[in-house]
């Protein structure tokens, strides 16, 4: 008490402390600002006027520490930095499912900017088969219940729809009491269709392996039951020539299948290669007749096989056509 103001100025980062007090003094207004001791203290700055009856008689200045005040202000603008920088949609909504807050990820993920997105309810983002979605998040939310990651389908502004892993947390308010809902959505599109690829691929060679099992059974029991016949010493050489013969060709069958098998490029992808060249149909029946003689005799049939005498040449792959007509014949033989 009793120092000129002046004595202060050093303590301070206001060079021209008696300007200002001045000017509230003279224009009878109050001043506020902002400065930094030299301890590194901030200080709110505060002028008033003081006055005795109608007259302006000083000024009073007061000095309020906001140091933590301007800590949590730099928290906070630290966290929304974080939160308008992220990729991810950041959404606040309040326990009726009205839009509070909407981040720049949030715009660039489903197509609104804040100004059309804030205030709308959030059912605006959801798919109409799936609105069952918001009663079951606050449900859980007001319920206490904690809520996992969860991937889900959203819808943007321009109605395409998007996969999104989708966080929904409960917001207290400093009483702990709910006050609202925020969500995290992230774009798993990619990811999705990643999966959805290797899935297909998965079934496509399930089924490709599947067939050519199948397929590898008729000419291995036709070379099996040939073999027989060359072994068996009561034959005559003509027959075992013949026997040994369909061994060749249902082998050489065979490794066309088992190439096919270790393609597994083309397995992925669904693809045969068919090879287009001249084929005798009367030729090939008989392959056809030798490799599914075994399935007529187990299931007791009769097959009756009328060849023209002249040739019938057609463009196929000879080994396809063979495979198409086994399996008919087989079928035919097991089901009939």
């Amino acid at each position: 008490i009793g120092r000129p103001i002046h004595s202060f100025l050093p303590k301070f980062a206001v060079s021209d402390l008696a300007a200002r007090l001045l000017r509230v003094l003279e224009h009878n207004e109050p001043h506020e600002c902002e400065t930094i001791a030299d301890d590194g203290t901030i200080y709110l700055m505060r002028m008033l006027p003081y006055r005795t009856g109608e007259e302006v008689e000083g000024v009073v200045l007061m000095l309020v520490d906001v140091s933590s005040m301007e800590a949590l202000r730099d928290r906070l603008r630290w966290m929304s930095a974080i939160v308008e920088s992220t990729d991810d949609a950041i959404i606040g909504q309040d326990l009726s499912g009205t839009i509070t807050s909407w981040n720049a990820g949030a715009q660039r993920l489903y197509g609104y900017t804040p100004t059309e997105a804030i205030g709308r309810h959030v059912s605006i983002l959801i798919p109409e088969e799936r609105q069952g979605e918001v009663v079951e998040y606050h449900s859980a939310i007001a319920a206490g219940e904690r809520l996992h990651t969860r991937d889900t389908i959203r819808v943007r502004r321009e109605g395409s729809l998007l996969h999104v892993s989708l966080t929904v947390s409960p917001v207290y308010d400093s009483q702990g009491k709910l006050i609202g809902i925020s969500k995290i959505a992230r774009d798993v599109s990619e990811r999705i269709a990643m999966e959805d690829e290797i899935r297909d691929q998965v079934r496509q060679r399930e089924a490709f392996l599947a067939t050519l099992s199948h397929e590898l059974r008729n000419p291995l029991n036709a070379a099996l039951n040939a073999s027989r016949v060359v072994r068996d010493n009561r034959a005559d050489n003509e027959t075992r020539d013949q026997a040994a013969q369909i061994v060749e060709r249902q082998i050489s069958m065979t490794r066309m299948l088992l190439v096919d098998l270790l393609d597994m490029s083309r397995i992925s992808q669904g693809k045969v290669q068919i090879k287009r060249e001249p084929v005798d149909l009367c030729k090939l029946i008989m392959q056809v007749q030798e490799t599914v003689q075994s399935d007529i005799v187990k299931h007791a049939r009769n097959l009756v096989i009328h060849v023209p005498e002249h040739p019938l040449v057609v463009m196929g792959d000879a080994m396809r056509l063979v495979q198409v007509q086994v399996n008919l014949i087989s079928n035919a033989a097991k089901y009939s």
